[in-house]
C-alpha cells in the first residue's frame, strides 16, 4: 500500500512524496516573473506583471488575502517547478 498522506508543517508546508508546496514568498518573484513571462504558459491566465518591482508588489499584496493561498511547488531538492493560487477559499475549507 503506497502511503499518500501529506504532512502539513509549520502551517503553510505540505511535503509529499515527490514534491513539496509552500507559501510564496518575496524571493519568488523572479522565477514567478519568468514564467508569466513566457507566452506559452500564459495562453489562459490573465496577463503577466511587468517588471520584477510589480511582481513583488502583486505576492505582498496576495500575501494579505485571507482567503486564498499562493503557492509555490518545489522538487525534493528545493527546485521551483511551478506556482498556484486556490482562492475564494471559504470558512468550511471549501473553495470555488
Amino acid at each position: 500500500m503506497v502511503n499518500t498522506e501529506i504532512k502539513k508543517i509549520e502551517g503553510v508546508y505540505l511535503v509529499g512524496k515527490n514534491i513539496n508546496i509552500r507559501e510564496v514568498d518575496i524571493d519568488d518573484a523572479e522565477f514567478i516573473l519568468s514564467l508569466r513571462s513566457n507566452p506559452d504558459l500564459m495562453k489562459y491566465v490573465s496577463p503577466p506583471e511587468k517588471s520584477l518591482k510589480q511582481q513583488i508588489d502583486y505576492i505582498r499584496k496576495h500575501q494579505l488575502i485571507k482567503n486564498q493561498y499562493y503557492f509555490m511547488v518545489e522538487s525534493k531538492q528545493g527546485e521551483r517547478l511551478g506556482v498556484g493560487r486556490l482562492h475564494s477559499i471559504k470558512e468550511d475549507g471549501s473553495f470555488n
